[in-house]
C-alpha cells in the first residue's frame, strides 16, 4: 500500500478487505458515510456476487499488491478502520472500527450438523 493510498485512507471512509477465495487483500473506498455503509452491508442479501473477486463492490477497489509495504501502517488500521472479511455467506463480516462485527442479512450459520 502506497503512502499515497495510505494518506487517502486518512481523509476518505476506507475499508481493508480481506478476500478469502484469492487470498488478495484490498483498500475499498465506498464512497459512504459510515452509517450508510454499515446500513448497505446489514441489508446485503448475499455475498456470492463478490465471492471470486470483491471488485464489484460499490466505490472504488485498489488491490494491495505488497503486503510488506503495510507493515509500518497495520496497527493503525487494524485500530481505526474498517474490515471486512469476505468469502461466503456463512463467514464474511464487516468490522467496524470500535471492533464490532457486523454480518449480513443474507448471512448463514455453518451448518455442520447438517453435513454429519
Amino acid at each position: 500500500m502506497s503512502l499515497e493510498l495510505y494518506g487517502r485512507s486518512k481523509k476518505e471512509l476506507f475499508v481493508y478487505v480481506c478476500e478469502e477465495y484469492g487470498y488478495r487483500h484490498w483498500a475499498w473506498f465506498p464512497k459512504m458515510t459510515p452509517e450508510e455503509l454499515e446500513s448497505w452491508w446489514r441489508n446485503l442479501p448475499t455475498v456470492n456476487p463478490y465471492f471470486m473477486t470483491p471488485v464489484d463492490l460499490p466505490g472504488e477497489m485498489v488491490q494491495i499488491t505488497d503486503l510488506y509495504s503495510l507493515m509500518p501502517v497495520m496497527e493503525d488500521i487494524h485500530n481505526n478502520s474498517y474490515s471486512c472479511h469476505i468469502h461466503m455467506d456463512e463467514d464474511s463480516y464487516l468490522r467496524t472500527p470500535e471492533g464490532e462485527n457486523i454480518r449480513h442479512q443474507g448471512a448463514k450459520e455453518w451448518g455442520w450438523e447438517e453435513r454429519r
